[in-house]
């Protein structure tokens, strides 16, 4: 160990007795435990590179590089399988920099912090067993990129990207991560930012934020009892989040123009929700489970049970859409603003659930809204409940409902305004109350011990339910 220590210290001595050289190089290897390998690199002109290799326990490896702008640092660290508590800690300062780092043991950590333009650093951290090891990756500038691989249990990933230049640049992360009750938080903020998650765990998060323009988070979660947080604050972003799990949860908040937020869940007690304050957003849930088929065209997928999806839309020329097939489901939106649409991209329907006890909840609020709800179109479908209330002028709402022992209630408030709800099964209930002048309402029944409650100019229902 001893030599080991003298051949760290001399290439210690090179990368920061010639900071003048066209390229510093330093290549250490260490075998044993409680190694201590630290690189110092500083060039004026040229190259940067460090290699550390390090097999053991409790061994901590340190690279600092500074350079100009044009220069190019380069390291590389690699602590092996049979190493446990091991610490790497790289540090690079200036432009055009490049960290590569490899740990495979347990409860160990990594600390890449990059300040300068054109930076990139990619980490793999293999837990052999157990034991609370962390990512953390700190990257200012522009056009930096980052990839972290991590496998293991109480593990942390965190990745935090600046772009506080001006001009439509942007930092990349991508994160892999198989973990139990283990964390993912990527912070972004300047330009044309894009984050890529996967995540095989259970009781575990990833949690996104993304400040400013042109932004992409895509997240891919199979998982129980995890959540997946998207936050996006600026213009033109997109968020997807593909959930298999149970018992989880995903939120999507993004407040800004042009924004757009896709969930899929194939899963058993989960909750979606989407929020959206800007103009021109477009929200889309899917709830699914498996055995049973769609309508072509719409959703593929089946049977699943306690559903959530709330969105909740500030703006105009906003559309939603929800996609439910199971049991005690709930869908809630809300859109504030003129122009909102629930439904669209041709689905023919806002609110789609199949299932049994399901609820439908619309509120929208402006001029020239639009909503579709369509319950137990399929299969057998039973207990379900629709509300709609409209507040403004130029609305149209059609409930359609097929099953049993459904309900409607449309509450409009304004004039030309339009209602059509179609109800097809035994102990339907349909209460439709219109307000102020020109307003349209029809109501088809078909089955038995169904009633109508219709009053237009307000007042006359209540069908109470």
């Amino acid at each position: 160990m001893k030599n080991l220590l003298v051949t760290g210290a001399s290439a210690f001595a090179l990368a920061i007795g010639a900071p003048a050289l066209a390229q510093n190089t330093s290549d250490i290897e260490q075998t044993g435990t409680d190694e201590t390998a630290v690189v110092t690199q500083i060039a004026s002109a040229g190259s940067n590179d460090s290699d550390i290799d390090q097999d053991g326990a409790n061994n901590t490896a340190k690279v600092t590089q500074t350079s100009t702008t044009g220069d190019q640092n380069m390291s590389t660290i690699l602590q092996t399988s049979t190493a446990s508590d091991n610490l790497a800690d790289v540090l690079q300062n200036g432009s055009g920099n490049d960290s590569d780092v490899e740990q495979q043991g347990d409860g160990s950590f990594v600390y890449v912090d990059q300040d300068g333009t054109d930076n990139y650093s990619t980490v793999t951290q293999y837990e052999q067993t157990s034991g609370a090891s962390i990512v953390d990756v700190d990257q200012k500038g522009n056009a930096n990129s980052s990839s972290v691989g991590q496998v293991g249990s109480n593990a942390t990933v965190n990745v935090i990207q600046t772009n506080a230049d001006l001009g439509s640049q942007g930092n990349t992360s991508l994160v892999g991560q198989a973990a139990i009750d283990s964390t993912v938080d990527v912070t972004q903020t300047g330009q044309g930012n894009m984050s890529n998650v996967s995540q095989v765990a259970l009781g575990s998060d990833v949690d996104i934020i993304q400040n400013g323009s042109d932004n992409d988070a895509l997240v891919i979660q199979a998982a129980g009892f995890s959540t997946i947080d998207i936050d996006q604050l600026g213009n033109d972003n997109n968020a997807v989040a593909g959930q298999i799990a149970i018992g989880s949860t995903v939120g999507i908040d993004q407040d800004g123009d042009y924004n757009t937020a896709l969930v899929g869940e194939l899963s058993l007690d989960t909750v979606a929700n989407v929020t959206q304050d800007g103009t021109d957003n477009f929200a889309a849930v899917g709830q699914l489970g498996s055995s049973t088929q769609l309508p072509a065209g719409l959703f593929d997928g089946g049977d699943s049970s306690n559903f959530d999806a709330n969105i909740y839309q500030r703006g105009s020329y906003n559309t939603s859409a929800t996609g439910q097939l199971g049991v005690a489901n709930r869908v809630d939106v809300d859109q504030i603003g003129n122009n909102n649409d629930n439904g669209g991209i041709g689905l023919g329907a806002g609110i789609v659930q199949i299932g049994y006890n399901q609820e439908a909840v619309l509120l929208q609020e402006g001029e020239n809204l639009k909503s579709r709800i369509r319950q137990g179109t399929l299969s057998a479908s039973s207990s379900n409940f629709a509300t709609v209330s409209q507040t403004g002028e130029f609305n149209d709402s059609l409930i359609e409902q097929d099953g049993d022992d459904n309900r409607a209630r449309v509450d409009q408030s304004g004039s030309d305004n339009y209602s059509s709800i179609f109800q097809n099964g035994m102990g339907n209930n349909a209460d439709v109350a219109q307000g102020a002048s020109g307003n349209e309402s029809f109501v088809s029944q078909n089955g038995n011990g169904n009633a109508a409650l219709v009053g237009q100019n307000a007042a006359v229902p209540t069908g109470t339910f």
